[in-house]
């Protein structure tokens, strides 16, 4: 199992970095599938925001924001991330404010505002129909579009408790069908060239708790691209 004292490139030296790890050993140790999906998410950010063009901050920081991109997680009850069947409304509330909670973990560390921003706006969709400010178009920002392209990629191709692992073809349709309206289309683009140049990353590669959390007999494709964010 990996832990955060593995990933720390681009972590400030002293107090800042050991509150990080702590973050996300507290994570691995009590959401080892959220944390696993957040590492393969970070992975993929990190060479799709290295092979962007006009990124306006360092490939290394929109890819360690991508690893905090779920801390706030650690406030989900297992049980409400891992429910086989749809959430209820409040069960719903509690998921999508995972990014606000997660926003005021990391804003605590000295240094690290654009890692909470960022993983404040990751659900943010350039349409409006995002969460938790309802952005809208350029006021999403193009780190946030990066991860959030990214974590559904990820989240599609894996197995959940609540879906079965989509096939590569189909989650690239599905990424598709979202371009220019909860990502920009090059933000897609570029995602889709990476995953189709690195099987690895574009690969399923469920975690353990997921699989064994997973009901695959009786899991189903997704609706949209909307409807497997997400837990």
């Amino acid at each position: 199992m990996r832990t955060a004292t593995s990933y720390q490139a681009g972590v400030a030296n002293g107090p800042t970095q050991d509150a990080f790890v702590v973050l996300f050993d507290e994570l691995a140790c009590s959401r080892p599938d959220v944390f696993e999906h957040s590492w393969r998410v970070a992975e993929l950010v990190g060479q799709v925001a290295r092979t962007f063009p006009t990124l306006e901050m360092p490939a290394w920081e929109v890819e360690r924001a991508a690893l905090a991109h779920d801390i706030g997680k650690v406030a989900v009850p297992v049980s409400v991330l891992r429910k086989p069947s749809g959430l209820t409304p409040a069960e719903r509330r509690l998921v999508e404010a995972h990014s606000v909670v997660g926003a005021e973990l990391l804003s605590t560390l000295a240094g690290s505002e654009t890692l909470a921003s960022l993983a404040r706006s990751h659900h943010e969709r350039l349409d409006g129909t995002g969460y938790p400010d309802g952005l809208r178009g350029t006021h999403v920002p193009l780190g946030a579009q990066i991860i959030g392209a990214c974590d559904a990629w990820d989240a599609m191709v894996n197995l959940r408790p609540y879906r079965r692992a989509l096939s590569f073809s189909e989650a690239a349709a599905e990424l598709r069908d979202c371009a220019g309206k909860h990502w920009r289309r090059d933000v897609v683009a570029l995602t889709l060239d990476v995953v189709a140049e690195r099987p690895r990353l574009a690969a399923a590669v469920p975690s353990g708790a997921s699989v064994r959390q997973g009901r695959s007999a009786t899991l189903t494709r997704p609706a949209s691209a909307v409807s497997f964010a997400h837990r």
